[in-house]
């Protein structure tokens, strides 16, 4: 598996418990890693927690990104957007 995807925005125990919820729902591994790492990444360009994002600032990075993003990870950010991820932070 691919190195763990803390930051110093994205602490251990909220990774963890992301994780939890996201095996809970039946996510496969490669779908955790995916949803983990779109996490951080989001965490790192707000620079703060992702239990600190509000939506707007969620919706300037997924702007910034959709320009040179894939279809699939696209995909992956309307659904950290409609909730699956902001269920795991609250």
């Amino acid at each position: 598996m691919s190195r763990q995807p803390n930051s110093m925005f994205f602490r251990a125990n909220l990774v963890q418990k992301m994780t939890e919820d996201l095996q809970m729902i039946g996510r496969s591994k490669r779908t955790q890693q995916a949803y983990l790492r779109a996490v951080r990444k989001l965490a790192e360009f707000c620079r703060k927690s992702p239990d600190q994002v509000f939506e707007q600032q969620v919706r300037r990075q997924l702007k910034l990104r959709a320009r040179s993003a894939r279809k699939g990870e696209n995909h992956l950010a309307t659904e950290l957007i409609d909730g699956t991820a902001r269920r795991s932070i609250q």
